[in-house]
């Protein structure tokens, strides 16, 4: 088991590769036949699934992923750790294992401003924003950050990250046949879903980047996807300040003509560079 460990710590690059690489790693140490897997799979937002084939829960996670793929702005996906929490009574057969995961992506809003930053040869750095805070759009804080751009060639840019755990249960179960089969039970946690149900999450943007990626990557199979986005929305959108579909940021305080003038200076520099990047 601890070669299991090891190899899933090394090759693992995203969680529907995790589920596929302990499997077919377990296949190998046991007599099992993973095509009569079962899978059970429950989460924070849908408590229970049917009951799947290991084949058929694969190929949705996969598809699931490829999704994300293409449609959010350099997306990536990666396994922190997987450890072994499998207790010394458990059976040989048996293992219990804990996933540590994380994916980020690009808001789509701000893919315009890495597009830029690479054209001009700014270093990106990039910042997940905090969900515990309020967003509000500020002229001066977008005209500092450009201002700091062109000084020192560095510009911060926002990231989206969102984390959470896979506890999977693997379990030696004896049929009414007297066969044996392996069974599969999935328990995922996410902790921005954590934070929103204790009411700690305010960003909106935070909010509505999640409710998309929870859109693309979480629906559980047969359910309509009404219903899924009904969900959604109430228990991650609602009660975030902001995050109606026709709201927007409020400005932060005390800004007025300057900062818009600084803002205006800001973006009429940015088009200067941009455009004399490409006509010279």
């Amino acid at each position: 088991m601890k070669d299991l460990i090891s190899g899933a710590n090394k090759r693992l690059t995203n969680n529907a590769e995790a589920t596929s690489f302990l499997t077919s790693s377990l296949k190998s140490q046991n007599s099992f036949d993973t095509e009569a897997t079962k899978v059970v799979f429950s989460s924070e937002l849908c408590t229970h699934q049917k009951q799947l084939s290991l084949h058929e829960y694969t190929k949705n996670v996969h598809e699931k992923h490829q999704d994300c793929l293409d449609l959010f702005d350099r997306y990536k996906s990666q396994v922190l750790r997987c450890e072994n929490i499998s207790t010394e009574r458990a059976s040989p057969d048996d293992c219990e294992l804990n996933i540590k995961w994380e994916a980020s992506w690009i808001p789509e809003s701000s893919a315009w401003l890495y597009s830029l930053g690479e054209i001009i040869g700014w270093e990106i750095k990039q910042k997940s924003p905090d969900p515990f805070q309020v967003a509000t759009f500020s002229y001066k804080n977008v005209f500092y950050v450009f201002q700091r751009a062109f000084e020192t060639g560095v510009i911060g840019l926002p990231v989206t990250i969102v984390s959470g755990n896979t506890n999977v249960k693997l379990r030696c179960l004896l049929t009414d046949e007297s066969k044996f089969e392996m069974g599969m039970y999935i328990l995922e946690s996410i902790d921005l879903i954590y934070e929103a149900d204790r009411g700690l999450l305010q960003n909106r943007r935070v909010a509505q980047e999640l409710a998309s990626w929870l859109d693309v990557s979480r629906r559980p199979i047969g359910l309509d996807p009404l219903d899924w986005a009904a969900l959604v929305r109430t228990r991650v959108i609602s009660g975030v300040p902001g995050a109606g579909s026709l709201d927007i940021d409020p400005n932060a305080e005390g800004e007025g003509e300057i900062a818009f003038i600084l803002f205006v200076l800001m973006c009429s520099a940015a088009l200067l560079v941009f455009y004399e990047v490409f006509l010279f």
